[in-house]
């Protein structure tokens, strides 16, 4: 959170506020009545974190996101039919051996709660690193 607020400090917007910290598996996430987020960010979460945490990202998203709103996550992720870089074949091994619960991301898996939450992706942007930048928004009634 540091280096957001830095960043926000450097690059002034009216109506930007400060970073909030969020657990998202304390649910449902506690905000003042009728407060909403323009935006939700989680860089590097769910690769380093219980499989529990992406549903509770999405249903938390879901819940407190203003009707344009959006949920971006960062980091890297596994995509059905396409190879996985050898980096990243590497992280996720060192990953799931310092925790059995942590590893690289099915794309699909993790799309699929955003759909159980109400969300739909709108986004994949390739990153740097072999990482990945999705953007969620609240899923169309019509579709």
């Amino acid at each position: 959170m540091t280096s957001i607020a830095a960043w926000a400090a450097q690059q002034p917007s009216p109506g930007l506020q400060a970073p909030l910290s969020l657990d998202v598996l304390a649910e449902p996430w506690t905000l003042a009545p009728g407060e909403s987020f323009d935006a939700v960010f989680c860089a590097n979460m769910l690769h380093i974190a219980p499989w529990a945490c992406c549903g509770a990202l999405m249903r938390g998203a879901a819940s407190w996101l203003a009707p344009q709103g959006l949920l971006i996550t960062y980091g890297p992720y596994r995509v059905e039919g396409e190879p996985i870089a050898d980096g990243n074949l590497s992280f996720d091994a060192d990953l799931r051996a310092r925790n059995p619960q942590w590893g690289i991301r099915w794309l699909h898996e993790v799309t699929n709660q955003a759909n159980t939450a109400g969300l739909q992706l709108n986004h994949r942007l390739s990153m740097p690193a072999n990482n990945q930048m999705l953007v969620f928004a609240r899923r169309r009634q019509d579709a």
